[in-house]
């Protein structure tokens, strides 16, 4: 089973240990209800996810060290307006994975697993800031069939790609530093009032944004280091649906084929 398990609204989890969760759809600590706080726990070793949030909102998870688990360290399934702050996530292989979920702030964390850093699928409305990501060998932060997300202010290196969006429109990706991925920002089948602004693009493997069979998007104000755009696949013959302006570029120039 779940270690911990909160039925009742309005709980303070404070400065345990917890680990050895059963299989899914258990967690070390799963959470059915609302405006609890989750604080300064170690949650590690042997859970299926760490925390679990099922319709769950207004909960505080915060200063917590999540690591060496399954599968998510912080997994929610439709729970909105919920806090995840200052935590610590590592060694798992998802960090924080949102599906059908709105209107939740990840902010200040430091995240670092084997595959993606932050998950959104079928979400909207939430708002990553100022988080430091690196995941080996997956995703940085990715984005499937989720809109109107707001990406800020974050510091993501060595992933496969930084930034991924599947399917996905109007998501604000702006002021973020990028380097040292495979693709700085990658997107794919993603159209429709896309963002990209402001962003510092560096020295990533491969490029520092690539467009696969993406239109209509703006990508405006970024400074490129050693890093350039490319657009690729059908669009190609309508390229300029794209907003691509006032981008300051030094090493490889900015480019499209």
């Amino acid at each position: 089973g779940s270690p911990i398990t909160l039925n009742a609204d309005g709980i303070s989890i404070e400065g345990f240990t917890v680990r050895n969760s059963g299989s899914w759809p258990n967690a070390g600590i799963k959470v059915y209800s609302s405006d609890n706080r989750i604080t300064d726990n170690i949650i590690s070793s042997n859970n299926w996810d760490g925390i679990l949030l099922y319709s769950s909102s207004n909960n505080s998870i915060t200063g917590n060290i999540i690591s060496s688990n399954k599968y998510d360290g912080i997994y929610l399934y439709s729970s909105s307006n919920n806090r995840m702050t200052d935590n610590i996530i590592s060694n798992n292989e998802d960090g924080i994975c949102l599906s059908s979920s709105s209107n939740n702030r990840i902010t200040d964390n430091d995240i670092s697993n084997h595959y993606d850093g932050i998950r959104l699928y079928s979400s909207s409305d939430n708002r990553i800031t100022d988080n430091i990501i690196s995941s080996n060998n997956g995703d940085g932060i990715r984005l499937s069939s989720s809109s109107n997300n707001s990406i800020t202010g974050n510091n993501i290196s060595n992933n496969g790609y930084g930034i991924y969006l599947y399917s996905s429109s109007d998501n604000r990706i702006t002021d973020n530093i990028i380097s040292n991925n495979g693709d700085g920002i990658y997107l794919y089948y993603s159209s429709n009032n896309n963002s990209i602004t402001d962003n510092n693009i560096s020295s990533n493997n491969e490029c520092g944004i690539h467009l696969v069979n993406s239109s209509n998007n703006c990508i405006r104000n970024n400074i490129f280091i050693n890093d350039g755009v490319v657009i690729w696949g059908d669009e190609l013959q309508d390229w300029n649906t794209h907003v691509i302006e006032n981008n300051t570029v030094n090493g490889r120039p900015l480019y499209y084929f």
